[in-house]
This record gives structure tokens, sequence and C-alpha cells, in this order.
């Protein structure tokens, strides 16, 4: 089975996915996961994975101050904004 985009194969997608979606290299199997979380979900925690990647490869390392670390870190990705509290985590 091939992944649609780039024809990568599954095995090379399937376990960035599980991080992403877990938080773990181990889970239980990937699509029971997708299928349990729903689209909605599962998108959102995709998109919170590729956030703090580019934060890891691009903003962190120019950070000068721990306000500005903080700031980042306090991104919200489905809201384009910054959070001014804390919300649940899903």
């Amino acid at each position: 089975m091939r992944a649609a985009h780039g024809d990568m194969p599954l095995g090379k997608l399937a376990q960035p996915v599980r991080v992403a979606i877990t938080g773990g290299a181990v889970s239980p199997p990937i699509f029971d996961t997708l299928e349990l979380l729903g689209r909605a979900r599962s998108l959102g925690r995709i998109a919170e994975a590729l956030h703090c990647l580019r934060l890891v490869f691009t903003e962190l390392p120019r950070a000068t101050t721990l306000e500005h670390i903080e700031a980042l870190l306090l991104w919200d990705v489905d809201r384009g904004d910054m959070q001014t509290e804390s919300a649940p985590q899903g």
C-alpha cells in the first residue's frame, strides 16, 4: 500500500503519524486509533506535531528570552493566535 502523496510507502509514513497522534512510538494499530479519534481530532494532533517540529527547527534556536520561548510554546495552532489561558488538552 502506498500513500497518495509523493508515492511514499506506508511504512515510512505510519510511524511519524503514530508519534504525532499518540505521542509515542508504541500504540494500538494506527488505523484503529485514527478511527477512534475521528478526522478532526487526528488532523489537529498532526497539526500540533508539525507546529512543534517547526518550533524546534526554526523558532526556538532564535529565541532570546524565556518569555519568547514560553510564547512560542503557547501558540494555539487551531486558532492561529496566542492562548490566554490553559486549555484542556484532548
